[in-house]
């Protein structure tokens, strides 16, 4: 729930969801984003890093397989907000 006191003061929101790396894919899943401001939604910043060519486990961090598999959550959780109104990878 996005429910800062700034809000209120907010043309918009931008926010980074790089936090959600410490997360398993399967809860990217099932995050529900909500506000109590009536205020768009800019995420900006996304996915997952890993290292030219290190390859692996789609489940194994900082491997190509798992920075496209968190990436592919992730927008996912990126099309069931509602008040989302842009990105920047």
């Amino acid at each position: 729930m996005i429910d800062d006191p700034l809000g209120e003061y907010l043309t918009c929101w931008a926010v980074t969801s790089m936090w959600l790396v410490r997360w398993s894919t399967g809860k990217t899943d099932q995050l529900e984003w909500k506000t109590k401001y009536q205020k768009p939604l800019i995420m900006s910043e996304f996915g997952a890093e890993a290292p030219y060519g290190n390859h692996g486990d789609p489940l194994t961090r900082w491997t190509e397989e798992y920075q496209e598999n968190f990436y592919q959550h992730q927008v996912n959780m990126l099309k069931r907000i509602s008040f989302l109104r842009g990105t920047c990878p």
